[in-house]
């Protein structure tokens, strides 16, 4: 038996999945119209690979920045958690 043949069962069942979902004729015109923005925007990459490179310094830069937030909340949230005194800390406060 393959090292992979797992893998490859999974990929049958997705593909079966998706090709069922298009079934739903929202979820079919909507998979067009997000192929045609993707075609669009592979053309318009094609021609200015410039554009490419911007988009992507600008996502990058938006995740980078989400990513610092989330760090923040949950440094936050850390600190909030320390400073809260558990039971344990509370019955050695009172003996």
């Amino acid at each position: 038996m393959s090292k992979y043949h797992w893998k490859r069962r999974v990929l049958m069942g997705a593909a079966i999945g998706a090709a069922c979902s298009l079934f739903h004729r929202e979820t079919r015109e909507g998979v067009k119209e997000y192929g045609r923005e993707l075609l669009g925007k592979a053309k318009e990459y094609r021609q200015q690979p410039s554009k490419a490179f911007e988009d992507l310094r600008s996502t990058i830069e938006g995740i980078d920045y989400y990513a610092d937030a989330i760090i923040k909340q949950l440094n936050e949230a850390d600190s909030v958690i320390e400073k809260k005194p558990t039971h344990h800390n509370e019955t050695q406060l009172l003996n």
